[in-house]
C-alpha cells in the first residue's frame, strides 16, 4: 500500500506538468489564429480540440455576429456552447430568412425537391439531370434551370440546394456581394492552392464575415 501510494504521489506532478503544458501549447494556437493578419481563417481540427473556445474567443467583444453549420442537430450545442456569443444557423435556414425578408413572403421548403424534379425530368424530358450538382457548381446558365424554376414555382417550395442558390444570386444582383473575388483573394501561397479557397465552397465563410462585421 505504501509503495502504490508513492508511486501515485510520485507520478501527480508529471501529470500536472503535462496538463499545464498542453494548455499552455493550446493557447498559443488559439492565440497565433486571433492575431493572424488573415481576414479568412480555415481550423482543421478534431473532436475536443477546442473549437469552440476557439469561437468564443473570436467572438468575444462583438455585436453582432452569425455562425453558420451545415448540420442541423449542432445549431442548438453551439448555441448553448457560445452562450449567447452569436446567433447560429444552418446555412439553409439563413439562406431562407433573407429571402423571405427580400420578398416579403414565407418561403415553404421541401429539402428534397431537387430529387422529386429530378424524377420530372426524367418522365418529362427523358433526361437524368444532377440539380443538385448544377446549383453546388454555379452553372447559372444551364438551359435546365429554367426548367427547375418551372417545376419548383408549380410545386410551391424550394428546396436545400436551390434556396442556397436563390440567396447567392439574390445578395450578386443587389451588389451585396460585388467585392466577393476581393475578399476571397489568397493571402498566402498556401491558401492559394487549397482546394477550399473557391467562391462555391468560402461562400458560407464570407457570408460569416461580413455579416460579422
Amino acid at each position: 500500500m505504501n509503495i502504490k501510494a508513492q508511486r501515485s504521489n510520485k507520478d501527480k506532478p508529471v501529470e500536472e506538468d503535462t496538463y499545464a503544458t498542453a494548455k499552455r501549447e493550446r493557447q498559443e494556437h488559439v492565440n497565433a489564429i486571433l492575431h493572424s493578419p488573415s481576414n479568412k481563417k480555415i481550423v482543421v481540427s478534431g473532436p475536443g480540440t477546442g473549437k469552440t473556445l476557439l469561437f468564443k474567443s473570436i467572438l468575444e467583444g462583438k455585436k453582432k455576429t452569425l455562425t453558420l453549420t451545415f448540420v442541423n442537430t449542432l445549431v442548438e450545442d453551439l448555441s448553448l456552447e457560445l452562450c449567447g456569443l452569436s446567433d447560429v444557423r444552418t446555412l439553409h435556414s439563413f439562406a431562407l430568412t433573407e429571402l423571405n425578408n427580400a420578398t416579403g413572403k414565407s418561403i415553404k421548403v421541401f429539402p428534397k425537391l431537387s430529387e422529386v424534379i429530378k424524377e420530372d425530368a426524367r418522365i418529362l424530358l427523358n433526361e437524368a439531370i444532377d440539380f443538385d450538382h448544377l446549383f453546388h457548381n454555379r452553372d447559372d446558365e444551364n438551359k435546365h434551370i429554367v426548367f427547375y424554376r418551372k417545376r419548383k414555382n408549380y410545386y410551391g417550395h424550394y428546396g436545400f440546394s436551390d434556396i442556397v442558390f436563390a440567396a447567392v444570386r439574390y445578395f450578386e444582383e443587389n451588389g451585396i456581394i460585388n467585392d466577393l473575388k476581393e475578399c476571397l483573394k489568397p493571402t498566402s501561397p498556401g491558401l492559394a492552392e487549397n482546394p477550399f479557397n473557391t467562391v462555391n465552397d468560402l461562400i458560407s465563410v464570407w457570408l460569416t464575415e461580413e455579416l460579422s462585421k
